[in-house]
């Protein structure tokens, strides 16, 4: 298992390289263009591979949009495909998680990698991860109205038991108010 992902991972890093020096090429020849001229219809074709899908991906219009600075940086770490359970996991480096996620700019994400597959791959489950996590655990609770919220964000409130600071010679002791409560000023 561990030498065919191995080989998925030199192929796919053979790829992407193969991808960013064309669009190096492609990028410079647009530049020496001139801003009048029309440029002809180019039919992109769907990708092959699901590596070639994840490559399509980060140079996407909707990547470079949401990582504006950060495309050069944005990498996949590990390409992981279940035949068995026809599921798909795309893992990026930590640069990928350097945005605010919402449920909108996530779902976005998700249609925009969905719609780059290859037609044979479309039905498949699939996730995109990032520090080891899927993206709708990066939205903040705050956030989230679909998304189910994580109660485990949520801070517990700690009871003390004694105060830092009493009275010694009170007769009666205080339970309500402000009595037992730290206070900073």
């Amino acid at each position: 298992m561990k030498y065919a992902q191995s080989i998925v991972l030199i192929i796919f890093t053979l790829l992407f390289s193969q991808c960013n020096t064309l669009s190096n090429i492609s990028s410079t020849k647009s530049h020496n263009q001139d801003s009048t001229s029309v440029k002809p219809n180019v039919v992109v074709q769907k990708p092959r591979t699901v590596e070639e899908s994840v490559a399509q991906f980060l140079q996407s219009q909707l990547v470079k949009n949401e990582f504006s600075n950060l495309t050069s940086l944005l990498k996949p770490t590990s390409i992981l495909v279940d035949s068995s359970s026809k599921s798909i996991q795309v893992h990026f480096n930590r640069y990928f998680s350097y945005i605010p996620f919402r449920e909108e700019n996530t779902s976005q994400f998700y249609k925009e990698f969905q719609s780059l597959l290859p037609d044979s791959l479309v039905n498949w489950n699939f996730s995109l991860n990032t520090m080891k996590k899927p993206l709708e655990e990066l939205i903040p609770n705050a956030y989230r109205s679909i998304v189910q919220k994580d109660l485990s964000r949520k801070p517990t409130v700690e009871n003390s038991l004694k105060p830092l600071v009493r009275q010694a010679d009170n007769p009666f002791d205080i339970s309500n108010g402000l009595s037992g409560r730290h206070i900073a000023m």
